[in-house]
């Protein structure tokens, strides 16, 4: 597992982010996602995510899901890293 990507999933969903596993390299997405359009995973959802003895994908990337229930977090692709262009002020808490 990439615990620093898994950690940096952790701090994301601490801040109210929803995030979701995308394949290592690729824009894909590993799991189903449109339900965490409207609800955060659970931390327990996401070390299954990043566990190999679950089934999971250790050497995944994460992404965000966007919108309202990420406090409307807005996010630019700035020549393959994502930058944060403008959040609610949940961001900054």
């Amino acid at each position: 597992m990439k615990d620093h990507i898994y950690e940096q999933a952790c701090r994301y969903l601490d801040l109210g982010w929803s995030v979701i596993l995308l394949a290592e390299g690729s824009k894909r997405a590993l799991i189903p996602w449109a339900v965490y359009q409207h609800r955060l995973p659970s931390q327990d959802e996401l070390l299954t995510w990043f566990h190999e003895s679950t089934g999971g994908y250790p050497d995944s990337n994460v992404a965000l899901v966007t919108g309202e229930l990420s406090g409307a977090v807005s996010l630019a692709h700035c020549s393959g890293v994502a930058s944060r262009v403008g959040t609610s002020s949940r961001a900054s808490e």
